[in-house]
């Protein structure tokens, strides 16, 4: 982009250039709306109880730059990966304390963002490991 805004402050009639800025302009759109349904679909798999494709889904989602909904992307990372902990085999500790680690930096990246969550959305297990996550600013 800046190279084709550099072109067309010279010659803003460059058609070359304009053409190639509006096919970036394009892409750049396109993969947004893209990242978004990452999103959308992450939080309809943990609502589905799917949560390895959450994961995959709403870490795609983080990866790629996020968007305007990092704090909630965040919380239901987390959200996800306590979920696997709750319904985990008692004897897989290592893991089962791993994946809690992971999810309670998920809530305190999400609660650094001000995300709030839907209280009557969300499991109520989840929401007391949420409310006794520290808020580090």
């Amino acid at each position: 982009m800046q190279a084709y805004d550099a072109a067309l402050k010279l010659n803003g009639r460059e058609t070359e250039a304009l053409a190639a800025r509006t096919r970036v302009l394009n892409k750049m759109k396109d993969d947004k709306q893209s990242l978004e349904k990452n999103l959308v679909q992450g939080v309809a798999d943990f609502y589905g109880s799917q949560f390895s494709a959450a994961n995959d889904a709403i870490g795609s989602y983080l990866a790629d730059g996020g968007g305007p909904h990092v704090g909630a992307a965040h919380f239901y990372l987390g959200a996800s990966l306590l979920s696997q902990v709750i319904l985990a085999d008692s004897k897989n500790t290592a893991n089962s304390d791993e994946l809690r680690n992971q999810a309670l930096e998920q809530f305190v990246l999400a609660k650094q963002l001000h995300y709030v969550p839907l209280r009557s959305a969300v499991s109520p297990k989840i929401l007391a490991q949420w409310a006794q996550t520290g808020n580090t600013q």
